[in-house]
């Protein structure tokens, strides 16, 4: 049985996997993030 935290959480990745699809997240916020961030070739986490 899932807790509320839990079915809160989903509802979040639910509308994010929308979001994603939105001209703005995929021709603005994600090249610009891309941007910010820089070359990661060779880096790790």
């Amino acid at each position: 049985m899932s807790t509320s935290a839990e079915q809160q959480y989903d509802r979040i990745g639910e509308a994010f996997e929308g979001f994603k699809a939105l001209t703005l997240a995929r021709y603005a916020e994600v090249p610009g993030f891309l941007e910010l961030v820089g070359d990661v070739r060779g880096r790790s986490v």
